[in-house]
């Protein structure tokens, strides 16, 4: 949503200083909700054990180590 927000509000800046196309820009006044980034968990081999028994994931965002 805030990604939309940004495009659409950074399009009708666009349009009011370069065409006039708009009176003003309404995307600027809406208020979303803040954000919090899921903290990525690590595949742990105790981890992956879980998730080839169960088939869940468990976290939404995963990573390998190096």
């Amino acid at each position: 949503m805030h990604r939309i927000n940004d495009t659409l509000s950074s399009a009708l800046s666009w349009g009011i200083k370069r065409e006039q196309a708009f009176p003003r820009n309404w995307a600027k006044l809406v208020e979303l909700p803040a954000v919090t980034r899921p903290k990525p968990l690590v595949w742990t081999p105790e981890r992956v054990e879980r998730w080839k028994r169960t088939g869940e994931r468990p976290g939404p965002v995963m990573v390998w180590t190096p």
